[in-house]
């Protein structure tokens, strides 16, 4: 997939290892398996594939701390690439890199 500014690929395993270890016990992510996709250079975003068999990503703002509460690390879950995709174009007309 190509990424518009301000998204960039990834291969970084180091950034699942991160999100598993901010996630709360009843966070959204918890249990699931993912991969980092794809990054935001101008924030802490991370796009991750979600490992379930359903095509799904998650958008994850990482917080680089343990979290208690379930609504951090900020996360927004899209069905389909498509989805996200759509998302990111208003990422990119908004980006003032």
């Amino acid at each position: 997939m190509d990424y518009l500014e301000p998204w960039f690929a990834v291969n970084d395993p180091g950034l699942a290892d991160e999100l598993r270890r901010e996630l709360s016990p009843c966070h959204i992510l918890t249990g699931l398996s993912f991969t980092a996709r794809a990054r935001r250079r101008d924030r802490d975003d991370v796009l991750f594939d979600i490992q379930d068999g359903s095509g799904r990503l998650a958008q994850v703002h990482l917080t680089y701390q343990k979290e208690s509460d379930s609504r951090w690390p900020l996360t927004i879950v899209f069905s389909t690439e498509a989805e996200w995709a759509s998302s990111a174009v208003a990422d990119d007309d908004n980006f003032q890199g």
